[in-house]
């Protein structure tokens, strides 16, 4: 539905002129969107890995090679806060873990509203170095491709809720399965020119949600 509009030219459907005026702006608003996420992406340096130092390497060599690993390491866990949901607390944190491995395991919390899924994921993931992880609330469809290319790669991802998010449970299990995700994108150069950009993602990664 639109409305008649006089101009010099003459009457025209003002409804009409407006949809296309705005459907073009959206679009080059969106173009210039992804030439400057693009441009960031260029600038990104890869992330640096915090070193342990000589006491902190000893330190964790000894712990590791002590007998019951994982009944001390849940004991940990607890005293670090995470009360209860003992067996879920500690086969959560030792999927956190696996990120670090060639073929990273995931996890997704099934359960009623308000049992507590969401915390037990908050709290398990504070145990990971914040170099490690990524915190996501919602995603967009094109959200895990304007990542640097090795932004994810060993990283925790970690999802809120993945009620809503069907858009881009495609990638992401590209990213769990092939271990990259690749697109292309037509982008135009300062001389007005269009140049076709292939960006690229790797993994591998966990992903929890």
């Amino acid at each position: 539905m639109g409305w008649l509009v006089q101009s010099e030219t003459g009457w025209s459907v003002g409804g009409e002129i407006l949809s296309i005026a705005l459907t073009k702006a959206i679009a080059e608003i969106t173009s210039q969107l992804e030439e400057y996420r693009l441009k960031q992406l260029d600038k990104q340096e890869t992330r640096k890995e915090k070193a342990l130092s000589k006491e902190e390497r000893e330190g964790a060599i000894q712990f590791l090679e002590q007998k019951d690993l994982l009944t001390r390491t849940n004991e940990l866990i607890g005293k670090s806060g995470v009360i209860g949901e003992e067996t879920n607390r500690l086969l959560m944190y030792l999927i956190f873990t696996s990120r670090k491995r060639e073929h990273p395991l995931h996890v997704i919390s099934l359960g009623n509203s308000g049992i507590g899924k969401t915390y037990l994921q908050e709290k398990v993931a504070e145990l990971i170095p914040e170099e490690d992880k990524v915190e996501i609330t919602t995603l967009s469809e094109n959200a895990l491709y304007y990542f640097g290319q090795r932004e994810l790669q060993h990283r925790l991802v970690l999802i809120e809720d993945l009620d809503g998010a069907e858009n881009v449970l495609y990638p992401l299990r590209e990213l769990q399965s092939k271990k990259f995700i690749t697109k292309t994108l037509a982008q135009k150069t300062p001389t007005g020119e269009t140049k076709t950009v292939h960006i690229k993602v790797e993994g591998p990664v966990s992903v929890a949600g």
